[in-house]
């Protein structure tokens, strides 16, 4: 199998995986360490991912490394990610752009206290749901 094969089926499985997120190729690319123009490369198959950038593939879009080499065809995104639940939601799209503001933050600390008021948030809500209120606002 020749290198243009393997470096065209990892590029394939990175824009798929990357639009079901909805990233651009920028701010994928800033998650990387790398240009838009190599992410770009990466999915044409014209440069090969090195092997750190495939660990870190592998853990930003939840799948193996194995996935992202092997040949089988990507069929649905709840074979790719591991919580599919936010895909039956009908949110779909606000995570999508949840994502890319969280992306947009640069400063680890600001990210870090963005986290903790989401979680915070959904364990509220979760509280809520336990407790028989479907919505934050019937706490009120």
């Amino acid at each position: 199998m020749g290198d243009e094969l393997v470096n065209q089926t990892i590029g394939d499985k990175i824009l798929k995986l990357r639009k079901t997120l909805g990233l651009t190729q920028e701010e994928l690319g800033r998650m990387l360490n790398v240009s838009s123009q190599q992410i770009q490369k990466y999915e044409k198959g014209v440069n090969a991912v090195s092997p750190a950038k495939l660990i870190q593939l592998a853990r930003l879009f939840r799948c193996s490394i194995d996935y992202l080499c092997s040949f089988e065809l990507l069929t649905e995104v709840s074979v790719v990610v591991e919580d599919t639940d936010f895909l039956d939601r009908g949110d779909f799209k606000k995570t999508q752009a949840l994502i890319r503001h969280f992306i947009n933050i640069e400063s680890l600390e600001l990210r870090n206290v963005a986290y903790n008021m989401i979680k915070g948030i959904a364990a509220l809500n979760t509280s809520a749901l336990i407790n028989g209120r479907t919505r934050l606002a019937d706490k009120h």
